[in-house]
């Protein structure tokens, strides 16, 4: 990765933050310091979207949606037939 600096970026300095409740690793970036553009976000959003744990929560509020009675005996039999 040539022209990207190992230092740490500046941050914004939340006045009045409790001590304990701000952490320099955490704070936010300041505008100086943000370097992604608009194909670092859209890299961040497919991954994001397109992740296993992102199907397998919509397949489980499929599943959770669905009457037992209709698909809880296809699955189990194997059976290709339609219950509708």
């Amino acid at each position: 990765m040539s022209g990207s600096s190992h230092g740490t970026p500046p941050v914004l300095v939340v006045t009045g933050a409790h001590p304990q409740l701000y952490n320099h690793d955490l704070a936010p970036t300041s505008p100086e310091g943000r370097t992604w553009g608009a194909f670092s976000i859209f890299a961040m959003w497919m991954s994001d979207a397109h992740s296993v744990g992102g199907y397998t929560f919509a397949a489980s509020l499929f599943f959770l949606a669905s009457p037992a009675g209709r698909c809880w005996p296809q699955w189990s039999s194997g059976s290709p037939s339609s219950t509708f």
